[in-house]
C-alpha cells in the first residue's frame, strides 16, 4: 500500500513479531521505495510503537537516499532496552 506523499512500500516483510533485534533489521532492506525527489526537505515519520527501531531506521534511510536533509521519527512509544546482567 501507498503511503504518504510518494512513499511506498514495497512489500509486506515478514512478521516481527517475537523477532530479536537482529531478525527484525535482516527482514527491512529493500521495505521501502521513495518515489519522488526530496532534496533538502525536512521528513517526519510518525510511528505507533518502536521496538529496535529497525523499521524506522530503513525508512530513514531511504528517505535520506532520496535526498532528505533531516529525518525525525515522533513515536507513541518505545519498547525498553532489554535488561543487562547486573554484577553484584
Amino acid at each position: 500500500p501507498a503511503l504518504e506523499r510518494g512513499i511506498a512500500r514495497q512489500a509486506a516483510g515478514p512478521p516481527q513479531t517475537g523477532q530479536g533485534a537482529r531478525a527484525r533489521r535482516a527482514g527491512v532492506p529493500g521495505l521501502f521505495r521513495v518515489a519522488r525527489d526530496l532534496t533538502e526537505l525536512s521528513v517526519a515519520i510518525v510511528d505507533d510503537v518502536v521496538t529496535t527501531g529497525a523499521t524506522v531506521n530503513a525508512l530513514a534511510a531511504e528517505l535520506r537516499a532520496a535526498g532528505a536533509a533531516r529525518v525525525v521519527v515522533f513515536a507513541v512509544a518505545r519498547t525498553p532496552e532489554p535488561a543487562q546482567p547486573r554484577n553484584v
